[in-house]
């Protein structure tokens, strides 16, 4: 059987967990040959004629100009395009950091328009595929699988009964605010169990009300390459891992990556209760799920009061992972897929009804960025009148300092003129004080003052006696 050949289209300068996890982990697991069309920031035209399939992800198309070359010159070598997607972009929530912090929402509509007028979509998760055929009927699911080349399984940590239990987070800080939703619990946690317990974040910062605790340790992401972050995180020695999520449609599509992670680092997870997390964690077999704070701080506090209960949750979910979720077993679902995709070619673009609830998500994106633009740009020129005015003031202050050091100039040079002419004078009254002391001196030694000084004392004498 001949190898498939994929012509992959990435600006990204460094290989993330999304491109090892969609393409090149699979890729070159399954076999399927693979060559990069975006080389040195630009398109390599080369590419297209030596692959089956043209593949980009997520968000390429929003330097729309060049993704639109792309796919016309794809359309015009009949060669099937594919977007491969692992988030539904279009459905972030309102507070999405990458919605509130980004300008994320000016690229939605190239988007929309990629996802429209892909030939063929792959994703990660039944629901994100349920969502993305509202737009696109041909979608194909191809989970995510833990990749033992980057990563080991690990065997649960053992401890004395005198260290503390570590709580583990490990996140993007894109997931703050799925953090803060339990941080009421995490605070109840750190109050009953004080020092028995210790936190450790890696990415998203803990809650405000965690940070000043002692037994609380934030670590700043270090590296986005996957194959960095894999090396520094499994060095991290974790008892208990948490992975709350916010329950929206956005997270509704995710996959359990971090189930698969938390599992190869031996730690038994608290995971949320929605099928991101449901569709594979079964509760108090391979892990725990909570959907309320008290389920939080109950499953939570179970973990860990019960060394018994962790060591069984992590075997369990350990034996799932390696029965179900490596790379190694089901890369061939890659072929498979993209065997189909090249069959069936190219496919006549979607006449789907576009989704008013998709419009209106889209609309209040761009309605959002555009307030956020305009409070910047008010901002920008509130702040450009104040660096004018100070620069006005400084001018004057500047001009004011020249006159002054235009008249401190004149006056230094008078006062030197003064001073010149007393050292002058002070040199004529020590000449003349000289010659003073040399006339004294001549005086005292000439012969007639020593003739007449008895006379000068007798007249002195009479003087007295008168």
């Amino acid at each position: 059987m001949t190898p498939i050949k994929i012509a992959f289209f990435s600006h990204s300068p460094i290989v993330t967990a999304m491109e090892h996890y969609r393409v090149i982990g699979p890729l070159s697991e399954a076999g399927i040959q693979y060559q990069r069309g975006i080389k040195e920031g630009h398109v390599d035209e080369t590419v297209f004629t030596d692959s089956d399939i043209i593949l980009f992800q997520r968000n390429f198309s929003s330097r729309f100009t060049e993704y639109k070359a792309i796919v016309d010159l794809s359309r015009k070598l009949k060669k099937p395009v594919v977007m491969d997607l692992d988030d539904y972009l279009i459905g972030l929530y309102v507070n999405h950091p990458d919605r509130v912090n980004t300008p994320f929402g000016m690229e939605l509509v190239s988007i929309l328009h990629a996802i429209r007028d892909a030939d063929a979509i792959t994703v990660t998760t039944p629901s994100l595929q349920k969502t993305i055929r509202q737009l696109n009927p041909n979608v194909y699911v191809l989970p995510n699988y833990l990749d033992t080349k980057l990563w080991n399984i690990h065997p649960p940590r053992t401890i004395s009964s005198t260290e503390p239990i570590k709580i583990v987070y490990i996140g993007t800080p894109s997931h703050a605010s799925d953090l803060d939703s339990i941080s009421d619990s995490l605070s109840t946690i750190a109050n009953t169990f004080g020092n028995r317990i210790a936190f450790l974040f890696y990415g998203a910062p803990p809650p405000a009300h965690l940070a000043e605790l002692e037994n609380v340790q934030w670590i700043e992401p270090e590296t986005y390459t996957l194959s960095e972050f894999v090396e520094i995180i499994q060095k991290i020695e974790g008892d208990i891992a948490i992975a709350p999520l916010l329950d929206n449609e956005f997270n509704r599509c995710k996959s359990p990556i971090k189930f698969f992670e938390y599992t190869a680092m031996g730690m038994p997870g608290v995971y949320s209760d929605i099928n991101a997390y449901s569709d594979l964690v079964e509760d108090g077999i391979n892990g725990f799920l909570a959907s309320k704070q008290e389920d939080w701080v109950e499953k939570l506090s179970m973990l860990i009061n019960s060394t018994t209960k962790r060591r069984e949750l992590i075997e369990t979910a350990q034996k799932h992972l390696r029965e179900r979720w490596l790379l190694h077993d089901n890369a061939h679902q890659w072929t498979k897929v993209y065997s189909k995709i090249i069959q069936n070619g190219i496919r006549p673009k979607s006449e789907l009804p576009l989704n008013n609830d998709v419009i209106a998500n889209i609309a209040e994106q761009l309605q959002e960025q555009t307030n956020r633009q305009a409070i910047a740009t008010n901002k920008l020129h509130h702040d450009i009148a104040v660096l004018e005015s100070k620069v006005s003031m400084f001018e004057r202050n500047i001009s004011d300092l020249r006159k002054y050091s235009s008249d401190l100039e004149e006056v230094i040079d008078i006062k030197k003129q003064e001073s010149a002419t007393l050292r002058s004078n002070i040199q004529a009254l020590e000449n003349d004080n000289t010659n003073l002391k040399l006339e004294l001196v001549d005086y005292a030694t000439s012969t007639s003052w020593k003739i007449t000084r008895p006379f000068r004392k007798i007249i002195k004498y009479f003087r007295r006696g008168r």
